[in-house]
């Protein structure tokens, strides 16, 4: 049954070349680090639309409302047409009624009405030739200046005022087709109302103007007599006389259909198709005879199909072809007789060569006949099991198939019946239908008729010289307070979504040119190394040392309960559950160059590791020191220098750090050579003396780029911790450090990405702090006065 076990999933990493899908997270990072960038090209943007709306001239638009409303010719008019029916065509005429009205509100011969009624071309705002250009005091910029620093009365110019006479003379078209551009006329849908609106630079202008159209409009067009005088000649005789003749005719149709369905005259009609009912009867039955067999038979051929898929199912559950040995354990396929046979002539064989063997050996001619005559059988056995595999495979295929054609065969008896029975159904839905238009016919000639006679009785006697107003003002132009052009608010809306997209677009493509690692998702992707956690930035406390620089940040002693102690927490857990199979007893600490945080990280994972065991921490960056400044440790205190050097002793060498089990090494004197140092047998022998006296020990080293030392001590370090700063270290750089590690077998346990984004990271330390899983405060915690490492050795001083 091993062979039957499904194989692994193989994982298969996406491509990465050209970044060809955007990520958020990336997307949301170069948002972040760019914001400043992004939001001064916004600003920058919406201050160019102010100085740019500033030199506008606004315009404002006044809007009066008119209602038309329809003739008493067309409101009582009737248009027969063949079928009696008037609602379209009087739908038709109003329709085209308005519309003509619409186009005589913007015909040229109004406006040209209403340009000589309010002597427009004697107005600057239609007169170009009068038309003075933007004065600088009206830009919005300079009249904030002119409110911020008032110029004196004496300063001011007066101003040069028009020189009396005859006005520059325009002629009429032009001044007429300004009118036209500036006028719209919108009917409101639905509705007889008309919008009249009209656009200047002056407010009062624009409302005085869209009320004269109006008034004109309706002096000139809508004023017409009285409608009473010619009512009479829409209601001719002739209108009257069809619509009487169309009833008659209507009526003639209806009794000549109701006499032949009537039922005393279909009484012989009834009992002749009395013998065709019966056999309708006789064949409803036939079929229902037919489909209640076919349904039994369905139903039948279903069983049959149940019970040869579920021992096909039994047969194919392995796969096929199915393995012999299970094969043999169905009873579906040894019951058949060619199995059985097989089956038992291998039984035979089988008892013949037992008998055999008690005889002779294995290589008696009679023993190997016997052999050769079971394996024959045997394969005469599996040929048959795998023949009755394939027949139950065809037996399920027909039973499958009969099933199918059963039930096709049922569907289409059940769509036979259906069709009779629709059939029949549907001559008398056609004989009452037929009724029923004819009957609705006649009524609507009927009440067509009397409506005509009670309107010609209705009318009165015509008025001379009455006239009526067809169309009034609903609502009159007002001065409108605020411009309708230009809109600040959309101006202003369009820049800033366009300069916001602009800057979007360039943080995203400045994050594209960015060749360093800013996510963890990127350190598989660039480094194919896992990832072992990821630190947010923190910021580090205290003076600086002798050297200008800060000192290390030792989040896990002073800030417990911060996200850097959390991250680093985590970092311990990963990176014991990473070595499981293995010792993780000295860990080296190292990074591509210097300022990655390699220092900070090696210390504060040696106060984590030290709650609960043994740990030293040992500064091993011979080259560029940092540990001994950050914890206030003597630059003249011994340390691994002396210790390889037999001039100090190990407790001389060894601080303890406050509530913790670890201690500190610093790296001693510096050395001439770092490297022949790190490298010869007495380092060798201090760190095989280190390891005995503690857990575990963490190496700081130099950065892999600076030299050879962490290459060096990759040899005797269990694992590798590498350091790889956030949107700092170039991905070929980190690239090279790794390559030199792994030229020198050295086993890296991971990638720890140092200061991060803390935005990224805090929802995910809120949702893992809880108030029990917090560690005891450092105040609690006693560590005992006793020596960290007590040492016994026979030797006054040295190491061995």
């Amino acid at each position: 049954m091993e062979n039957l076990r499904a194989e692994p999933i193989q994982r298969v990493k996406k491509p990465s070349a050209g970044h060809p899908i955007i990520d958020p997270g990336r997307l949301g990072a170069a948002i972040l680090k760019y914001k400043r960038g992004i939001l001064f090209l916004v600003m920058l943007s919406l201050l160019a639309g102010y100085l740019g709306l500033s030199g506008v001239r606004p315009v404002y638009q006044a809007t009066a409302t008119l209602l038309i409303e329809r003739p008493a010719v067309l409101s009582k008019a009737v248009t027969l047409s063949k079928d009696g029916s008037k609602s379209s065509n009087k739908d038709e005429e109003v329709q085209s009624f308005l519309q003509t009205q619409h186009e005589i509100l913007r015909s040229r011969s109004l406006a040209e009405a209403v340009v000589a009624e309010l002597n427009l071309t004697e107005q600057a705002e239609f007169n170009p030739e009068m038309q003075t250009p933007l004065a600088l005091d009206e830009f919005l910029l300079m009249r904030w200046l002119k409110s911020l620093w008032p110029m004196d009365a004496d300063n001011d110019e007066t101003p040069e005022q028009p020189v009396e006479g005859v006005a520059p003379s325009i002629p009429l078209e032009q001044v007429v087709a300004i009118f036209m551009e500036r006028l719209s006329v919108e009917p409101v849908r639905n509705t007889q109302l008309v919008d009249i609106r009209f656009s200047a630079f002056d407010p009062e202008m624009a409302a005085r103007v869209a009320n004269a159209v109006a008034d004109q409009y309706i002096s000139t067009y809508m004023t017409v007599e009285t409608a009473q005088a010619v009512e009479g000649e829409a209601l001719s005789s002739e209108d009257l006389e069809a619509v009487h003749q169309r009833l008659l005719e209507s009526e003639a149709r209806l009794n000549r259909f109701q006499q032949f369905v009537d039922p005393q005259q279909a009484d012989g009609i009834e009992e002749a198709s009395d013998p065709g009912q019966n056999d309708q009867g006789q064949g409803g039955r036939d079929n229902d005879e037919v489909i209640a067999e076919l349904t039994v038979r369905n139903v039948a051929l279903k069983r049959a199909r149940i019970e040869a898929e579920n021992i096909y199912d039994r047969v194919v559950i392995f796969g096929a072809p199915p393995p012999v040995e299970y094969l043999l354990q169905l009873p579906e396929i040894v019951g058949r007789p060619l199995v059985a046979a097989a089956l038992e002539r291998q039984k035979n064989a089988q008892s013949r060569v037992d008998e055999l063997a008690k005889t002779y050996g294995a290589k008696h001619p009679k023993m190997i006949s016997a052999q050769a005559e079971l394996t024959g059988f045997k394969k005469d056995l599996e040929t048959q099991l795998l023949d009755a595999a394939l027949d139950v495979e065809s037996e399920y295929q027909a039973a499958l198939e009969k099933e199918r054609a059963s039930s096709r065969q049922l569907s289409m008896a059940r769509q036979r019946l259906q069709d009779a029975e629709q059939v029949i159904s549907r001559q008398s839905e056609l004989e009452m239908q037929l009724i029923s238009e004819l009957t609705q016919e006649v009524e609507s000639n009927r009440t067509l008729y009397e409506g005509l006679m009670t309107r010609v009785r209705e009318i009165p006697t015509p008025i001379p010289g009455a006239t009526v107003k067809n169309a009034r003002v609903v609502d009159s132009a007002v001065t409108p307070g605020l411009p309708s052009k230009p809109d600040t608010l959309l101006v202003y809306l369009i820049l800033g979504i366009a300069a916001l997209m602009v800057g979007i677009a360039r943080a995203w493509m400045r994050s594209l040119r960015d060749n360093t690692i800013q996510q963890t998702n990127q350190v598989d992707e660039f480094l194919h190394l896992p990832v072992l956690g990821s630190l947010p930035i923190a910021e580090n406390t205290g003076s600086t040392d002798g050297q200008g620089e800060s000192p290390i940040y030792e989040g896990v002693q002073s800030s417990a309960d911060s996200p850097f102690a959390e991250a680093v927490r985590s970092l311990r857990t990963s990176l014991i559950l990473s070595r499981v199979d293995r010792t993780c007893k000295v860990i080296l600490v190292t990074s591509s160059q210097q300022g990655e945080g390699k220092s900070t990280l090696a210390l504060n994972l040696a106060e984590a590791l030290g709650k609960h065991e043994e740990v030293l921490l040992m500064d091993a960056d011979l080259r560029r020191s940092m540990l001994a400044a950050s914890l206030n440790i003597s630059l003249n205190a011994p340390g691994l220098t002396d210790l390889i050097a037999n001039t100090a002793e190990i407790e001389q060498c060894l601080h303890p750090l406050k509530g913790t089990r670890a201690s500190v090494m610093p790296a001693g004197s510096p050395p001439g050579n770092p490297e022949e140092v790190l490298s010869s047998r007495k380092f060798q022998m201090v760190l095989a003396v280190l390891k005995k006296l503690h857990d575990r020990i963490i190496i700081d080293t130099g950065p892999t780029l600076a030299g050879s030392d962490a290459t060096i001590l990759s040899e005797f370090a269990d694992t590798i911790i590498y350091v790889v700063k956030a949107g700092e270290t170039q991905v070929p750089k980190i690239q090279e450090g790794v390559r030199r590690l792994q030229e020198a077998e050295g086993a890296i346990a991971g990638v720890v990405l140092n200061q991060v984004s803390s935005v990224s990271l805090k929802k995910q330390f809120e949702q893992r702090k809880y108030p029990t899983y917090t560690e005891p405060e450092s105040s609690e915690t006693k560590v005992p006065e006793e020596p960290l490492i007590t040492i016994q050795r026979k030797e006054p001083t040295g190491i061995v």
